[in-house]
């Protein structure tokens, strides 16, 4: 929000000042007097190029962080600019993606030579490559970069791109054992409360691991454990350490139908700050349809029951369409979900591109 800062609560000043400052205020015009102070909690200041009042809060370690004023209610485009053009958020986002490819690289040199090894059991099964996308009980090397975006009905809108890897190795001839990494980075934007910011950053990491088996040509089940960290910033983050129980069953009823149902049982063993505890259950009833030339249609009904908000179920339904191409084992996915039941989401649309070892 602003390129200079000259603060002193001592003397009541709270100044800042730049080209990042709505107006582009030089040092004099950037002069703010402290109207309020209530410590580690509220800081009321006069805003003279707006004439507006600002507000910014102090979070859990004690020190100040000033919180976006608007002069008017901005447009999603004009907000996505603002944040685009703040360096040190590039700064901050090209460290992250470094460290994401850093990451993803190291594992895919593990893929790279598992890849030379035997493959899995899930390579038996019929497109597996398509089914993957939505049957846990299907472990195949891969890597893939997701991009989520939610629309909520306040106006605001979360994108999340995420970067995965996913490793697999045969146990034995009917048993497959995986670990996963997903690392995402998160962008919150378009909010209609002037007093919430457009921000970005590193999300919470997730890591996995999980076995699945064959029972037969046609039937497979799977268990995995989920570890989210509360690696993001405050204010992206969930804030809470989670463990997350997989549970899947896949089902080829013929070879270009298959039904591949699955629960994850979410419960934070601990909070940071004043996060709220979570424990909720999700079900998953996906049927998804293999069509001529490597394409596949997905259509499911989702639910999930929210044990800590009196056991409210939210109802949804997703469609998907996914595309692998015939010379590389690389393929695309598109999926939208809508939620039955008036809450505060509108809409989620994931997209996502997987590389396959083989």
């Amino acid at each position: 929000f602003c390129e200079h800062a000259d603060v002193s609560l001592d003397d009541h000043r709270y100044d800042f000042w730049g080209r990042f400052t709505p107006g582009v205020p030089d040092r004099e015009q950037g002069r703010h007097a402290i109207l309020e102070i209530e410590p580690h909690r509220l800081l009321r200041y006069s805003l003279p190029i707006a004439q507006v009042i600002g507000v910014a809060w102090t979070n859990r370690i004690q020190y100040p962080v000033i919180a976006q004023t608007l002069i008017r209610r901005k447009s999603y485009g004009q907000r996505v600019a603002f944040f685009a053009k703040s360096s040190e958020h590039h700064t901050i986002m090209k460290r992250i993606i470094f460290l994401m490819l850093g990451v993803i690289a190291g594992f895919s040199g593990a893929n790279l030579e598992a890849a030379n090894q035997a493959g899995t059991s899930s390579d038996q099964v019929t497109a597996a490559d398509l089914k993957e996308l939505n049957d846990p009980t299907v472990l195949i090397r891969r890597v893939w970069l997701e991009t989520e975006w939610n629309e909520f009905t306040d106006g605001t809108s979360t994108v999340e791109e995420t970067a995965g890897t996913l490793w697999a190795w045969c146990v034995s001839e009917n048993q497959d054992w995986a670990v996963r990494l997903k690392l995402p980075v998160k962008f919150r934007v378009g909010s209609d409360d002037p007093n919430v910011p457009d921000i970005g950053g590193l999300g919470d990491v997730k890591v996995a691991t999980g076995t699945a088996f064959r029972l037969s040509k046609t039937f497979r089940v799977g268990a995995a454990l989920d570890l989210e960290m509360p690696t993001g910033r405050h204010d992206l983050s969930d804030n809470v350490w989670r463990f997350q129980e997989i549970g899947a069953l896949g089902w080829d009823i013929t070879p270009w139908l298959t039904f591949s149902t699955s629960f994850e049982y979410n419960e934070s063993v601990a909070e940071e700050g004043s996060a709220q505890p979570l424990n909720f259950l999700e079900t998953f009833f996906p049927f998804t349809i293999i069509l001529p030339h490597k394409w596949a249609v997905t259509a499911g009904y989702e639910n999930k029951t929210d044990f800590e908000n009196d056991n409210y179920v939210t109802h949804r339904a997703k469609i998907a369409i996914a595309k692998e191409l015939e010379s590389i084992p690389l393929s695309f996915y598109l999926q939208a979900k809508r939620d039955f039941d008036s809450g505060e989401k509108e809409f989620q649309v994931n997209f996502v591109v997987t590389y396959y070892f083989r």
